[in-house]
């Protein structure tokens, strides 16, 4: 198969080769397949011609046999003899003389008949009253097999049944002497050597084969035997013979096919139903001697056509030889100027003699053109190489300096980002210090406005005890002075009351301090399991004082719907807090906005927690605001993109959001809007962070 791939000649020789023996072959076929044909034909009309004339002999000479014993019972003598030998009054010398006539008579008969085996008169009640063979004198002969014939020429059925003392095949004729209802018969046996002699003489030398089938069984389960002078069967086909042929003309049909026979050996045949005797003929040729002749032309074909074609490939080779070895040269020079440009020796690109003016003279002219183009095109290549050089330095230069300017706008923009970030923070901040402060203000107003009552109750107090200290006697005056001006009762009702509030103020601020811890989470800063409703806890109350009143109206509803036993969450807090502020702030300018424009009057938002898939849990904010449309909805991530006012916000919030929540949480972040219906961010996050 290699050597196939890559010798042009090899595949050449061997493709107009492989051609010739395919039509070769075509023809051969061709022929054998017609004269197939003609030869069947030709044997079908050879098979019927003699079973025609097979038929015809055999049917003729039962005939003739059929006259002759009619013949025999109608002599005078025989007529005269018979009836004094079946007279049961005539004396008996009379009937041993008519005894020994009929004998003599019959026996002369048999005799000059080669056909008849015996001959023989039948009394009414089946006794053999005289008969050409004398031992069968006396015996009882049925007729039930026997082929009656009838006085007026037509004859039954020949029926061929089993002789029971021999066992060979037999055919018997019997002929009515009168028309009583029990006559007597004259009867005769049929040599069927004469039958063996019609079907196939002794003399006959041909391949085919002619003989007679008759049915010894039952229509229900036949068994086909041959119709000879010999036994039925021999050992071979003890149980009957059959075939396609013979099955056919026994149902009555006639015809002519190709079937195997009763050996299995295929044939051409043609069979023919007797129907007067109750057989079938059939001839028969073996295929594989009638379409010799066929198969020897097809062999002469291929012979023949074998030794053509082999001359066909050695001329094939001297015509491929003028073929390839131009084209053998023009691969050469091809490879030699591979290998030339390969080690850059452009000058000296080998060309290829034009040797004849068919088309491989223009394929090795195309080949030389295409070697000078190539050298033209090189030699092109070289200046236009020289050029680039030029321009690559020049363009290389001007690069480095777009780099270096590229490089100072990167820097500018990053410190640019830098602030950004940072003014987000300080925002973020700003909004924390600020809420801080507003909630820090109020219990820092209890404690100051309870100072001044505590200072003047300790004032008064140290001035009893130091006037008690003097003049310890409760006659003093000075004493008596001091506590004249101590307003006892008072003091003991009130002072407790400002210390109380002033310790309430205490604990609020350090309520508030631990919120804003919680918030910061400055001393959990790894990831850690952590509540998530003590972080959303702690942001609405950084955003608390925004939350109390909107311009004028009244405070923002906020509805927590906090799912019971929430698990603890792997998290870094303070991030996840910065989103909480960062989507509470939003919402709350949002409904801010939408109060101002007077499209809501009741600001609401909605904080729900719940775990969704296994492993999984979300936090929704939402608001009742104005909405968003799907193009601000679809960018409300990117960075620096905002919808509000310059100076109210970078656009960075939700983008870090984002970013915390999805690359850093591994988590999703989505957002829900319409116009006119609020909006709703879902966080969702695993309860465990991979640490992959």
């Amino acid at each position: 198969m290699q050597i196939w791939r890559k010798n042009l000649l090899v595949q050449l020789v061997s493709s107009f080769l492989i051609l010739a023996l395919a039509i070769v072959a075509l023809v051969g076929y061709t022929a054998f397949a017609q004269a197939r044909t003609a030869l069947k034909q030709a044997a079908f009309e050879q098979l019927s011609v003699t079973v025609d004339l097979k038929a015809e002999e055999l049917n003729r000479w039962l005939r003739d046999q059929h006259q002759l014993l009619q013949t025999v019972a109608s002599l005078p003598m025989v007529e005269q003899a018979e009836r004094i030998l079946l007279d049961r009054e005539a004396d008996a010398a009379a009937q041993q003389r008519a005894y020994r006539e009929l004998v003599a008579t019959v026996s002369s008969l048999v005799a000059g008949q080669p056909g008849w085996q015996e001959l023989f008169l039948l009394s009414p009640s089946r006794r053999i009253l005289v008969s050409s063979q004398a031992e069968q004198r006396d015996r009882y002969q049925s007729l039930a097999q026997a082929s009656v014939l009838a006085s007026d020429g037509d004859r039954s059925v020949a029926n061929v049944y089993r002789a029971p003392e021999t066992g060979k095949p037999r055919i018997t004729l019997a002929t009515a002497i009168d028309a009583s209802a029990t006559p007597a018969f004259w009867a005769v046996h049929l040599d069927l050597a004469r039958i063996d002699a019609i079907i196939r003489p002794p003399n006959a030398e041909t391949a085919s084969e002619i003989y007679l089938v008759s049915n010894l069984g039952n229509p229900l389960a036949p068994r086909y035997a041959f119709v000879r002078a010999a036994q039925f069967d021999d050992a071979e086909f003890a149980d009957g013979i059959t075939s396609a042929g013979i099955v056919a003309a026994m149902q009555g049909e006639d015809g002519r096919s190709l079937y195997d026979n009763y050996r299995g050996v295929p044939v051409v045949g043609v069979y023919q139903f007797l129907p007067q005797q109750d057989m079938a003929l059939l001839a028969e040729a073996p295929q594989a001697i009638a379409f010799a002749p066929a198969r020897h032309l097809a062999l002469v074909i291929l012979a023949v056509g074998g030794g053509l074609s082999v001359l066909l490939a050695i001329a094939t080779v001297g015509l491929g030889r003028q073929i390839v070895q131009p084209v053998l040269a023009i691969a050469g020079a091809a490879r030699m100027t591979s290998d030339r440009l390969q080690q850059r020796a452009v000058d000296d690109l080998p060309r290829v003699p034009v040797l004849a003016r068919n088309e491989l003279g223009t394929l090795a002219h195309a080949f030389n053109q295409l070697v000078a183009e190539l050298q033209l095109t090189y030699a092109k290549l070289a200046e236009s190489n020289r050029t680039l050089e030029i321009k690559v330095t020049e363009r290389t230069q001007e690069l480095a300096q777009n780099n270096e300017r590229l490089a100072l706008a990167l820097h500018n923009l990053q410190r640019t980002q830098a602030q950004l970030i940072q003014t987000e923070k300080m925002a973020s901040l700003g909004q924390l210090v600020a809420g801080v402060a507003h909630e820090i203000n109020n219990p820092v107003g209890f404690i100051i406005g309870n100072l001044e009552p505590v200072r003047d109750y300790s004032r008064e107090l140290l001035a009893f005890a130091t006037a008690y200290k003097r003049e310890p006697s409760p006659t003093s005056s000075e004493l008596q002075q001091a506590l004249n001006t101590l307003d006892l009762e008072f003091l003991r009702d009130d002072l407790p009351k400002a210390l109380d509030s002033i310790a309430v103020g205490a604990q609020r601020i350090e309520s508030i301090v631990n919120s804003l811890r919680v918030f910061s989470r400055l001393d959990e800063a790894e990831c850690k399991p952590v509540d998530l409703h003590a972080g959303l806890d702690s942001t609405l109350l950084i955003v608390q004082h925004r939350l109390r009143k909107i311009a004028g109206h009244g405070a923002i509803a906020v509805a927590k719907q906090y799912a019971e036993n929430l698990p603890l969450v792997e998290c870094y807090a303070s991030q996840l807090n910065q989103v909480w502020l960062s989507l509470l702030t939003n919402a709350i300018d949002a409904l801010e906005g939408a109060v101002a424009t007077q499209q809501i009057t009741t600001p609401r938002l909605t904080i729900r927690t719940q775990t969704t898939v296994p492993g999984w849990l979300s936090v929704s904010i939402a608001d009742n605001g104005t909405g968003m449309t799907a193009a601000v909805r679809d960018r409300v991530f990117d960075p620096f993109f905002t919808t509000k006012p310059v100076g109210k916000g970078t656009g960075l919030g939700l983008s870090m959001s984002y970013a915390i929540v999805v690359d850093r949480h591994q988590g999703r972040l989505t957002c829900r809007s319409q116009p006119g219906a609020g909006s709703e961010f879902i966080v969702e996050i695993p309860i465990r962070l991979s640490q992959e």
